[in-house]
């Protein structure tokens, strides 16, 4: 039986703890992504082709807009997956109150030494069962990421600025996707906007971004969901409608099938440690 998942937010980003039992399609974070294993079956991601174990002794790193999946088999038994979403701008601060020259991550895997092992197992006990006001909780996700950058980010290796690589006719598109972020844009529409054939932009989309035109929508369309569902008491209809969703059924899945988790559930696990309208109101994420 699934247990229900566990959240929590502020300044650094969100954590949150969920047990997986189906596939996660392919997607990407505007956040620095961090998965430990915390129990249940292994398993592995794909990140950008390539499969990375996921087990006990493993962690997976994954800088901002790296496109990912978890290919695991529908009704496979479940793995309980502690995820930390860390803003890239909280993380920067982080990196210069510890005297680092904070970089990208090395790769997208990496050991899990035995302290790093305890921090996380802390955390997700924590998650599931301090209050609100426990401050356990934020000391305790600090250390931890704290001993991820100083285990696994490349001291003096910036993280590659991305957004000098990107074309200005794809640049056109990304701020439109930005500033409109629904569901119901076309890539035809987003390649005229460019200028080019629709062809020709989903080809160059892919070389300047890393990713396709339809993944980076939807990690527009995920980052705006997740915002919705925690800073505001709109119904989940509502929400569903305001990100060009023609059903809520269709959103319920588009969630779950990015994140294991209902928007319900997620809704849920937020305001049950915050309540609602605490969190503040997020920006739409922008390419780096």
């Amino acid at each position: 039986m699934r247990s229900q998942p566990h959240a929590f937010q502020g300044r650094f980003g969100r954590a949150i703890l969920f047990d997986a039992n189906s596939p996660v399609v392919e997607h990407a974070h505007a956040q620095c992504h961090v998965l430990f294993k915390c129990g249940g079956a292994d398993g592995y991601y794909t990140v950008q082709g390539r499969p990375i174990p996921f087990r006990d002794d493993t962690v997976v790193l994954l800088n901002p807009w790296v496109p990912h999946s978890n290919p695991r088999p529908c009704g496979a038994s479940p793995t309980r997956i502690l995820a930390l979403y860390l803003e890239p701008g909280w993380l920067a601060e982080r990196g210069s109150a510890s005297h680092r020259d904070l970089g990208g991550f090395a790769g997208p895997a990496g050991a899990i030494a035995p302290h790093m092992r305890g921090l996380a197992d802390r955390l997700a006990a924590l998650m599931e069962s301090a209050e609100p006001s426990d401050g356990r909780l934020a000391d305790t996700l600090h250390d931890l990421v704290d001993e991820v950058l100083a285990d696994h980010c490349q001291a003096g290796t910036p993280a590659p600025d991305l957004s000098m690589m990107v074309d200005f006719r794809i640049r056109r598109a990304l701020t439109y996707m930005r500033q409109v972020g629904s569901k119901e844009i076309r890539i035809g529409a987003l390649a005229r906007i460019a200028g080019l054939s629709r062809s020709r932009f989903f080809e160059l989309f892919q070389v300047s971004t890393g990713m396709s035109p339809r993944v980076y929508l939807d990690t527009l369309c995920l980052d705006a969901a997740v915002g919705r569902l925690a800073d505001t008491e709109s119904p989940i209809a509502a929400i569903s409608d305001e990100l060009g969703f023609a059903v809520p059924a269709h959103f319920t899945r588009f969630f779950r099938q990015h994140t294991s988790v209902t928007p319900s559930a997620y809704r849920r696990a937020i305001q049950l440690r915050h309540g609602p309208n605490t969190a503040g109101t997020r920006q739409p994420p922008t390419l780096p």
